[in-house]
């Protein structure tokens, strides 16, 4: 009897799951696609809001460039354009595009932004602001309740932002390199190696300077007789000849162990003559041209100027085309400018007067080691105490070396970073600086790196970032 019973009770179980699943499976259903059209919405309100932010920065950009109503609405159009939404190109209305006054923070500056429409062609000289608000209609893949679709909207600012600028540039004596130092020991090894010694100086002379002199970038200017330790040997016995009059490579000198007697300078200008190259040609003539100044300015008892066509003389170029972006913009930057070598220095405030910033880089003249974290440093200092409220205090950080004295630029970036989270730190490293400490720090600051090998680039490079100062996404 016991066993009966036991198999009535298995045998009433049968089939319990299976009505549970029929009675849950239209639940399940309806959830699924809820969730699946919950999953289309918030896709489509992603592919507006990336349209409209990139819409509202084109045409914020041209505005703040031109001030022209008509072609800052057909970037804001044809950038929006250039973004789908549901595979389709965003269509952007003029409706759909407001001007408005400059971005105001509420709570004495420390609430969010407010856009104040206005009207552009009555008064635009107050117009620092673009808004573009878009909406469209999101088709849902399952129809809820004769729903079968869900309007969704996106709306972006892009605003002009002043900004107060230090540039942090580095005047070790390493600026006062050629600018191209791989063409200058191509060349003069070329010149060495033909076997008439252009340098006039003996074998054994010139295996005394190289000997005395491996790496100029290890070693302080300052203090050239320190010799630092776990230098890597080179062995010099191995590239003379036979003779012992020719060699196969040119070592890298300091400032103070370069020479340049008139017979290389001759050299130099029999190579130009020569030359069917034009690009060669033209490095030629620079390198000429640093060989003179170099002997007639920075070498001469009594230091006037950086070589020209040195590492310091295209940066002071650089930083003449920078200046003429922010001239040219509608905004009202302030540029300060801090330098470093072994110690730093505050060279300009802030000032709306630019062409101060440009005099004060021409005055200096690089030479000694380089302290980039110190640097940073005092460009803090003053940006936070003398900055405007509603500017964004931002920081260009340029060196071609790395940092050998102080505190370390990461652990300056860092420090600056957790009490003022606003302030941004852009990075160039020039020639030999240290592209990836250099580039974390930006990381850190939340600005960009850039790496220059040139002249030309470097300015590329400095016009670049005066571009990105125009506008900001602030909503």
């Amino acid at each position: 009897m016991l066993t009966n019973s036991k198999r009535r009770v298995h045998s009433d179980r049968k089939g319990a799951v299976l009505v549970l699943f029929v009675i849950m499976l239209p639940v399940l259903i309806i959830l699924s696609a809820i969730a699946i059209n919950l999953a289309k919405v918030e896709l489509v309100r992603t592919e507006l809001q990336i349209g409209t932010d990139l819409s509202t920065r084109a045409g914020g950009t041209v505005w703040t460039r031109t001030g022209q109503i008509a072609p800052a609405v057909y970037f804001a159009k044809v950038a929006g354009s250039l973004n789908e939404v549901q595979n389709t190109p965003l269509i952007i209305a003029d409706s759909d595009i407001a001007f408005g006054n400059n971005l105001e923070r509420a709570n004495g500056g420390t609430g969010r932004f407010v856009f104040t429409e206005r009207d552009p062609a009555a008064n635009p000289d107050i117009i620092t602001a673009i808004e573009v608000d878009r909406s469209v209609d999101a088709g849902l893949f399952f129809e809820i309740s004769e729903i079968n679709s869900i309007t969704t909207n996106a709306s972006s600012v892009t605003s002009q932002v002043d900004r107060d600028i230090a540039l942090v540039v580095d005047r070790s004596g390493s600026m006062a390199y050629f600018e191209n130092e791989q063409f200058l020991f191509n060349t003069l090894t070329s010149l060495y190696n033909r076997g008439n010694n252009e340098f006039e100086i003996s074998a054994a002379d010139f295996i005394d300077a190289v000997t005395d002199f491996q790496g100029p970038t290890q070693f302080d200017p300052e203090n050239p007789d320190v010799i630092p330790q776990n230098l890597p040997t080179v062995n010099i016995e191995d590239t003379l000849d036979a003779a012992g009059s020719s060699r196969t490579d040119l070592p890298a000198l300091s400032l103070n162990d370069r020479f340049y007697p008139d017979s290389v300078l001759t050299a130099i200008a029999a190579e130009i003559n020569s030359s069917t190259d034009p690009v060669y040609t033209e490095g030629l003539r620079d390198l000429r041209i640093y060989a003179e100044t170099l002997n007639r300015d920075y070498n001469s008892p009594n230091r006037t100027a950086a070589p020209e066509q040195s590492r310091w003389a295209v940066l002071e170029q650089a930083v003449d085309a920078f200046v003429i972006v922010l001239q040219n913009s509608r905004l009202r930057e302030k540029v300060a400018v801090a330098s470093f070598d072994r110690n730093t220095t505050l060279d300009q405030v802030l000032t709306q007067d630019l062409q101060l910033a440009t005099d004060a880089i021409g005055e200096l003249i690089p030479s000694g080691s380089t302290a980039i974290g110190l640097g940073i440093q005092t460009a803090a200092t003053h940006l936070l105490s003398g900055r405007r409220i509603n500017a964004i205090p931002t920081m260009i950080v340029l060196s071609d070396g790395r940092n050998r004295r102080g505190i370390s630029p990461l652990t300056a970036a860092r420090n600056i970073k957790n009490e003022f989270p606003f302030v941004v730190i852009n990075t160039i490293t020039f020639a030999d600086g240290d592209q990836t400490e250099m580039a974390e720090v930006a990381r850190i600051g939340g600005g960009i790196h850039r790496h220059a090998n040139d002249g030309d680039e470097l300015r590329e490079h400095f016009e670049e970032i005066a571009r990105s100062f125009s506008t900001v996404i602030t909503e």
